[in-house]
């Protein structure tokens, strides 16, 4: 019986390297197979260890790409596999990015920290350095416990506090 070729997959630019921190939530992954290929599948886990098959696209018979997007903050790791024209399969190494947290910054007509005001509500407004899918405002009013307040916008992301009590509260997203 004759074995098929297995394909032997290559990471060629703009593939992040192993461990690299990338600049946004979005990665571009371009493989190169030492055979023609039929299909080639991304497995890519998640920070959190849930795990997602990306197909990716043919380009020539030998190379294939697929962008990512929206990628979740922390460290993910991904292989590939690679089923030959012939038959054969081959597997990659197993790579790893990280991707960074959002930054966020307070912005108008969010109080200043430390601040004083005469009015029983406050607007909280946030931006983020990149999209969010959502955004939660942890309130504690003075004596009391944290609870968490879903924000809403595209950015800025807002939630408007109303009959508050005197005293100091503070607040974080």
């Amino acid at each position: 019986a004759v074995v098929p070729p297995t394909p032997v997959i290559t990471f060629v630019s703009p593939t992040p390297s192993t461990g690299a921190t990338l600049a946004s939530d979005s990665a571009t992954i371009n493989i190169t197979t030492s055979v023609s290929v039929s299909s080639a599948v991304l497995h890519l886990t998640n920070p959190d260890g849930t795990t997602v098959d990306y197909p990716l696209t043919e380009v020539t018979p030998t190379s294939c790409t697929t962008t990512l997007t929206g990628l979740r903050a922390g460290a993910n790791s991904y292989y590939i596999t690679a089923t030959g024209t012939g038959g054969g399969s081959g597997i990659s190494s197993t790579r790893t990015f990280t991707v960074p947290s959002p930054t966020i910054s307070f912005v108008s007509p969010t109080p200043t920290s430390g601040s004083s005001q005469t009015s029983t509500s406050a607007t909280i407004s946030i931006t983020a350095s990149d999209s969010l899918s959502s955004a939660s405002l942890l309130w504690t009013p003075p004596g009391g416990v944290e609870t968490s307040f879903s924000m809403t916008g595209l950015g800025p992301y807002t939630y408007t506090m109303s009959s508050l009590a005197l005293g100091t509260h503070s607040y974080r997203v």
